[in-house]
């Protein structure tokens, strides 16, 4: 089986309220203006519009040779559905169409030969060469519009109104089988949210989980909980149950795993659990609702941007203590999802049209890169995600109107 190729970033933004980290006493930063680059040269664009639909792209996943993303068509008709392009030249290889009438947006996933993704009650398994469906998995009535996967195994939570469950799929048997199952009760409606898969120091298929519980039927209030499951020998590692009462956890997306922990957001807080014990190593309090993980672990660092009233900052925080180690002032707009490649991190601004490349260790600005569109066009650029071919370099952007293919030069 080819190398896994997956990407677990979210594609939610962020809320606009400062957060503070739980030392920082600090008065407000002064916006410093980033240097304007070209370190990132065009190679293709390909329009994404047809007579004038707008279209939205999901978190694009590269497979191989190809560069998958979900489209979805609103005006004049409704269409949605997968195109894998060429990712040297951006031109169409093939495309898979919805013919159930559902969303193909959320969280992908491809093993390097297969592509998943889920949609409701259903999970759709994809010939990427020809955009034919193999298989599809369908339980109970209703679900998520995420699938995770790792090796030979992809995870859909699936639901009825009362019961929530995470189904997970072998894609050389298909077999399927229920790994964590769990009801309303006592004014609590159950809400599994996401898993975060990874293979352990044995050589095991690990699962994080989060459900939410909702108070009622309101998801602005939620009781949380975490497990720690061993998909290979089928037995629950770890939980841990939270008492506080979280707005908005429900926005959390798939954690982040450091060497020792494993970090997740909710509501306000950012959080790391022992990723062995479950054990609460830290926490911070920020001053809004994170609107998911803005954040990408990248060795023992963590990345964050929030503001408020239209300026933010970019912040480096230490994955063990929970410290911020790096911060950078002056960011405009809101963001994409993040990337790493090499000695930077990249994200793009929905507001002020531009791609911004941040040094990993401190958070300073690097560069910005107007996007090569009209000007009238700048303030929709990037509204959506990002991908990075390490192999060769490159950065993939999805927005509205077209998709993109950069070289880093750097």
């Amino acid at each position: 089986m080819k190398k896994i190729i997956y990407i677990f970033l979210p594609i939610f933004l962020l809320c606009s309220q400062s957060c503070k980290d739980k030392d920082d006493n600090s008065g407000p930063d002064i916006p410093v203006e980033p240097p304007l680059a070209t370190n990132l040269t065009l190679l293709w664009e390909t329009p994404l519009t047809v007579t004038n639909s707008l279209v939205g792209s999901s978190i694009p996943t590269i497979i191989d040779d190809k560069i998958a993303f979900a489209k979805r068509s609103v005006n004049p008709d409704i269409t949605s559905e997968f195109i894998y392009m060429d990712k040297n030249t951006g031109e169409e290889i093939t495309r898979w169409v919805n013919d159930d009438g559902v969303s193909t947006y959320g969280l992908s996933y491809s093993n390097g030969e297969d592509h998943f993704f889920g949609s409701g009650n259903t999970t759709y398994h994809i010939n990427p060469e020809t955009g034919e469906t193999i298989q599809k998995f369908t339980d109970l009535t209703a679900g998520d519009f995420k699938v995770f996967g790792i090796e030979d195994y992809v995870f859909h939570a699936v639901a009825t109104p009362n019961l929530h469950e995470l189904m997970a799929y072998n894609i050389e048997t298909l077999e399927s089988k229920v790994l964590l199952s769990k009801a309303d009760t006592a004014g609590y409606n159950a809400n599994i949210k996401w898993c975060t898969p990874v293979i352990s120091e044995e050589g095991d298929k690990w699962l994080y989980i989060m459900n939410a519980y909702f108070i009622g039927t309101n998801p602005s209030s939620s009781k949380l909980e975490m497990y720690c499951y061993n998909v290979t020998t089928d037995e629950m590692i770890w939980d841990h149950k939270f008492e506080t009462i979280f707005p908005a956890a429900n926005a959390s997306e798939p954690g982040q795993l450091s060497n020792k922990n494993l970090i997740f957001n909710a509501g306000p807080y950012l959080f790391a659990l022992d990723k062995l014990t479950g054990e609460k190593q830290w926490e911070i309090k920020f001053d809004w609702n994170m609107g998911g993980n803005a954040n990408l672990v990248d060795d023992e660092k963590l990345y964050v941007l929030d503001g408020t009233g239209g300026m933010y900052r970019f912040l480096v925080i230490d994955a063990e203590t929970g410290n911020i180690i790096g911060e950078q002032a002056g960011v405009k707009g809101l963001t994409s999802n993040m990337v790493r490649y090499k000695e930077s991190i990249y994200y793009a601004s929905s507001s002020d049209g531009q791609l911004y490349s941040l040094d990993r260790h401190t958070g300073k600005l690097n560069y910005k890169t107007q996007a090569p569109f009209k000007a009238e066009d700048a303030d929709r650029f990037f509204l959506n995600g990002l991908a990075i071919d390490e192999e060769t370099g490159r950065l993939y952007a999805f927005d509205w109107v077209s998709a993109l293919c950069f070289q880093i030069e750097d």
